[in-house]
C-alpha cells in the first residue's frame, strides 16, 4: 500500500505537476494524459485526475466567456444608446452564465 505522500512509489507533487502541466489543443476535447507509472485503479489518483481535467475544461470555457464579454463590452462602449435599446427590447446577445466550479476531492 502506498503511503500518504506517494502513489505507486511516486510523490503526489510529481503526479499533480505532471497533470497540471499537460498541454491542451485549442478546439479539442480536454484530455490530460496520465503518467504511465501510476496505477489507474488508485481511487485517490483518479479523483485528482478527474478534478484537474474538469478544472481545465472549465478554464477553457471561462476563456471563451471572457472573449464574449469583451465583445459585448466593446459593442456597448462603441454605441451606448443602441446597446441600451437592444437590452431593453430583449434583442441584445445574452452574456455567458455562471459556472459551477468543481469541488477539490478530499485525499486521505
Amino acid at each position: 500500500m502506498a503511503s500518504d505522500e506517494t502513489i505507486a512509489g511516486y510523490g503526489l507533487g510529481t503526479i499533480v505537476k505532471s497533470l497540471a502541466t499537460a498541454t491542451l489543443s485549442p478546439g479539442t476535447e480536454t484530455t490530460v494524459s496520465s503518467p504511465a507509472c501510476v496505477e489507474h485503479n488508485n481511487q485517490e489518483y483518479m479523483e485528482v485526475f478527474r478534478t484537474i481535467a474538469a478544472l481545465r475544461s472549465q478554464l477553457m470555457r471561462a476563456k471563451g466567456d471572457m472573449e464574449i464579454l469583451e465583445r459585448l463590452r466593446s459593442q456597448a462602449l462603441a454605441n451606448p444608446l443602441e446597446y441600451v435599446e437592444s437590452v431593453v427590447s430583449g434583442a441584445a446577445p445574452r452574456a455567458p452564465g455562471q459556472q459551477d466550479v468543481v469541488d477539490i476531492p478530499s485525499i486521505d
